[in-house]
């Protein structure tokens, strides 16, 4: 007991960088395993970006229940994610995703302006942008089922954590005092960046409304060819009645 209490005791300190070397170590040796000895992509390993995924969001719920850096710090979450879209960012760049490369600077720049900002520390931003990643499991479901009603339920979760988190979110940064027009007269680099990171989740979200548009339009003309397919064998049995 002494053991994990000293242990927690270390990875809670303020000075420690033990939160962001411990899992990076798990996000280098799986971008190393999938470019070294696998066939998989690093991009397309679910497994290992789920572990992400559930972790922020689990780690960023204990953050935000405790309020409360002597038990647990809000670092520890920037610096868990922080090292992952490092990782994250060299592979997009490696495989000339343009539109992911985006999405990873941003995602970075957030990490790391969180990490300094004591408004954000004290908000916990972080902890509460990691429920952006609430929609990623659903994408998942969807792409191995195929199932229409999966790809719903994940356009469903993928507008309440990110179209209008999002949003939610700058607003309380905007009432925390950070302005729109600072002292310079210039916008906050923070907003800037997360208007950046917003208009690209738009971009998507725009593309999943076009699926979603286009899958009902093919099922609307299915059930109209077959329609049109009933009636037509309707029609000659009438016409050999008596």
């Amino acid at each position: 007991m002494n053991l994990l209490t000293d242990f927690w005791t270390l990875y809670n300190d303020p000075d420690t960088l033990l939160p962001f070397y411990l899992p990076m170590t798990l996000w280098v040796g799986g971008f190393v395993y999938c470019n070294v000895a696998s066939k998989t992509n690093f991009h397309e390993w679910t497994a290992l970006h789920s572990v992400h995924n559930y972790g922020v969001i689990i780690l960023g719920q204990i953050s935000m229940y405790t309020a409360n850096d002597d038990i647990f710090r809000e670092r520890i979450v920037t610096l868990f994610t922080t090292g992952y879209f490092v990782v994250d960012l060299i592979d997009c760049v490696t495989r000339l995703d343009y539109a992911y490369t985006f999405h990873a600077i941003t995602s970075l720049f957030l990490c790391l302006a969180n990490y300094f900002t004591p408004l954000c520390q004290e908000l916990r931003m972080t902890s509460k942008a990691g429920l952006l990643e609430a929609s990623t499991p659903f994408l998942y479901l969807a792409k191995k089922t195929r199932k229409p009603e999966h790809f719903g339920l994940f356009a469903l979760v993928f507008t309440v954590c990110r179209i209008v988190w999002v949003p939610i979110m700058m607003k309380q940064l905007i009432n925390g005092g950070m302005g729109i027009n600072g002292g310079m007269g210039t916008t906050d680099p923070i907003l800037i960046v997360l208007t950046g990171f917003y208009s690209l989740n738009l971009f998507w979200w725009y593309k999943i409304l076009r699926i979603i548009v286009r899958g009902s339009s093919d099922v609307s003309s299915k059930e109209d060819t077959s329609n049109s397919r009933e009636k037509q064998q309707v029609a000659p049995n009438k016409e050999k009645k008596p």
